[in-house]
């Protein structure tokens, strides 16, 4: 039986110091295989992997093997499965010199779109989103806020907001953004004086009727955000204390997410973050806390940023029993795209790869064979992963369940004790 490999390379093409000798004729290739998207670490530390918490790989250790005939001994991997192993095995050198290279600076859209399609089309989304904040928060200073300005996480983590939690925001905060538009009511009341009883009550009705369109579309909310955010709120915790991790959080989820798009009402836009930034000034997650007196007029708008953080942070993820959305024709497409612009950037991006580049110019040079690298063994292995991974998800996820609903008794028979003592009082 023959194996199942791309075809070998000329020994021309295998002469040293190949990357710059061989850079025209690369352009050259690269010009005959159309762009089908063209428009315009810190070392030693833990790495996060979508099935770390179930103590299951998905993908093990083999699974880059190529089946090859017994009387072969030198098979050669196809394009797909050395840019999975690339990319996948985190920390990623060729990941960090892509990022630092072509996004840390620059922030080409473009750039970041392929990077996104090509993890998210092999269901590894969540494990790159991660991975990249958790370099963020391992070499941040500790004197310095974690995600402060544009950095690279933020640049792509805008772009993956954009392109995948997009469907949540316009069935809420966009929808109110419109009825704000031809409400003169609410546009006539939210330019009075913040401390007039006028502007608290619009205030009030506002932010109710916005609360309201938000819990309409929760169903909407994108699971796969809400592991990510997960994920960076336990690491921070970790490192650097729940306060940090919840005011981290909260400016990932609302000011970088939900609420970007009062940015077109500036001066509701700064009393909503006024409102976020004293609700998540606090030691520990808190639901239904006491509101002062004088913050009575947001009290709904409080606990609905409270329940929104306890949520997400305590609630199931229900992206771990997906699909993750594993796509064969994207898997393809987003391969095509990665590797020429890898060629394209070749000269750029190797410098700031640690290792002899030589490893990837080796696999990114000559034309792409979809067919040979996205290879059905690959899929079918993926989705048998999924579904002992998916089993043992759902046993973890009821476990969680379980324990809220313990949280909640308790909570409840505390109510009940002080009700039946304050009875006692009045009787």
């Amino acid at each position: 039986m023959s194996d199942v490999f791309l075809p070998q390379v000329s020994k021309r093409d295998k002469r040293k110091n190949s990357i710059y000798s061989l850079n025209e004729q690369l352009l050259s290739d690269t010009s005959k295989t159309p762009d089908p998207y063209s428009t315009t670490p810190s070392q030693g530390t833990y790495r996060y992997s979508s099935t770390d918490i179930l103590n299951f790989s998905v993908l093990p250790d083999d699974s880059y093997t190529v089946f090859t005939s017994s009387h072969r001994g030198n098979s050669k991997k196809s394009q797909e499965e050395e840019m999975r192993k690339f990319l996948f095995n985190f920390p990623s050198l060729l990941l960090n010199s892509y990022c630092n290279a072509l996004i840390k600076n620059d922030g080409n859209p473009y750039h970041i779109k392929v990077l996104l399609e090509f993890y998210s089309s092999r269901g590894k989304l969540i494990d790159l989103l991660t991975n990249l904040a958790y370099d963020e928060i391992d070499s941040c200073n500790i004197n310095n806020q974690i995600f402060r300005g544009n950095t690279l996480f933020t640049k792509i983590y805008a772009e993956y907001l954009r392109r995948y939690c997009s469907e949540f925001l316009a069935s809420s905060t966009l929808q109110f953004i419109e009825l704000l538009k031809s409400n003169k009511r609410y546009l006539d009341g939210f330019s009075l004086p913040k401390e007039s009883e006028e502007y608290r009550s619009c205030f009030r009705e506002g932010m109710r009727h916005y609360v309201k369109l938000v819990e309409q579309s929760k169903k909407l909310f994108p699971a796969h955000l809400r592991e990510i955010i997960k994920n960076i709120f336990f690491k921070i915790k970790s490192n650097r204390g729940e306060q940090q991790a919840i005011r981290t959080i909260s400016t990932l989820l609302y000011l970088r997410y939900l609420f970007i798009p009062f940015a077109t009402y500036p001066s509701l836009l700064v009393e909503i973050q006024k409102v976020v930034n004293e609700t998540t000034k606090r030691d520990h997650l808190i639901l239904y806390s006491p509101v002062p007196r004088e913050k009575q007029f947001c009290s709904e708008f409080i606990h609905f940023i409270e329940r929104t953080l306890v949520s997400v942070i305590t609630g199931p993820t229900s992206f771990s029993t997906s699909i993750r959305g594993i796509s064969a024709l994207n898997q393809e497409k987003s391969l095509v795209s990665l590797v020429s612009v890898i060629r394209q950037e070749m000269r750029v991006i190797s410098k700031f790869y640690p290792n002899d580049f030589d490893e990837v110019f080796q696999v990114v040079k000559g034309k792409t064979n979809t067919n040979a690298s996205c290879s059905v063994c690959y899929i079918t292995d993926e989705f048998t992963g999924w579904m002992t991974e998916r089993e043992k998800a759902l046993v973890k996820e009821n476990s969680e369940i379980i324990k809220q609903i313990q949280i909640i008794q308790k909570q409840n028979e505390k109510l009940r004790s002080q009700i039946l003592s304050l009875k006692e009082k009045f009787i």
